[in-house]
């Protein structure tokens, strides 16, 4: 009776949780024999090799399942072709240690993707600094270049510590699930249901747990650009509306700090569902 509730679907966070626990498993062996792995060295403490194949299983459990649920947007295909980009990008980076400059630029054009084939942008912006809503005009592309750049190179800064990254994904994204929720956007409901079961799948093998002392899988530079990938595309869509749930432009940056809690929370209901419409995929 529980399984669907407002468009979060149990049933395909189940299906994520245990497609990308067992890709996991099996991407192990595939991850020692090329190397894979993030080694012990200077300020990295951990014990021992760890594969970093966290953002490889979480990427390919959601692409099985998004093209499995049926027919996709511009929006969600543009996302995905940005993810499969920054997981290369990552991969080449965990294996070559790339220099930074080509790090930026693959995020820019991952950016650009979401930006001009997805439509998804920050075009309006909320009564920042007591003044009224503003609308970017020009200055939308390199805002929300910016601000997408800033979330997926913070998310990649804090992925220091054993599921520290993800957990504090995971907080993320069950906030932006509940404001989807919240705003009568179904059809994103949906693909969080995805987006979180494939998290929670990774953060099985990655936290420490009273019966393993150290995480058995890393999320490495593939996974945590794209979760900061994933933070940035949701909290524009559910924001960029004039009624959402959410002031305009200010989704990405209540994501990255979830205890600051859901943005636009004391926003009536009726006028948080109005026209969230606009931002489905």
């Amino acid at each position: 009776m529980f399984s669907k509730f407002q468009g979060f679907d149990a049933n395909w966070m189940l299906a994520a949780f245990v497609l990308t626990a067992g890709l996991l498993w099996a991407l192990q062996p595939l991850a020692r024999r090329l190397n894979l792995l993030d080694h012990p060295a200077g300020r990295k403490d951990h014990a021992v090799p760890t594969p970093v194949t966290g953002g490889i299983a979480i990427f390919l459990a959601v692409l099985v399942l998004f093209l499995w649920s049926g027919t996709l947007s511009a929006a969600a295909l543009s996302f995905l072709a940005a993810s499969a980009l920054l997981i290369v990008l990552g991969v080449l980076d965990d294996l070559y240690d790339l220099r930074w400059y080509w790090r930026i630029l693959g995020q820019t054009v991952a950016a650009l993707l979401i930006i001009y084939w997805g439509g998804v942008r920050v075009e309006y912006l909320g009564p920042v600094f007591g003044m009224s809503p503003t609308a970017l005009g020009w200055l939308s592309v390199p805002f929300t270049l910016f601000a997408t750049l800033g979330v997926i190179n913070a998310m990649n800064m804090i992925d220091g510590a054993d599921g520290l990254c993800g957990l504090l994904g995971l907080a993320a994204l069950a906030m932006l699930t509940a404001a989807a929720i919240y705003s009568g956007n179904e059809l994103l409901a949906a693909r969080l249901s995805v987006l979180v079961g494939a998290l929670a799948g990774f953060l099985l093998w990655n936290m420490r747990l009273p019966w393993r002392p150290r995480a058995k899988v890393f999320l490495g530079n593939a996974g945590s650009a794209m979760l900061g990938l994933v933070i940035a595309w949701v909290s524009f869509r559910l924001t960029q509306t004039p009624c959402a749930s959410g002031d305009p432009g200010a989704g990405a940056v209540d994501a990255a700090d979830p205890g600051d809690g859901l943005p636009g929370a004391d926003r009536a209901p009726a006028q948080g569902r109005a026209l969230a419409v606009l931002g489905r995929s």
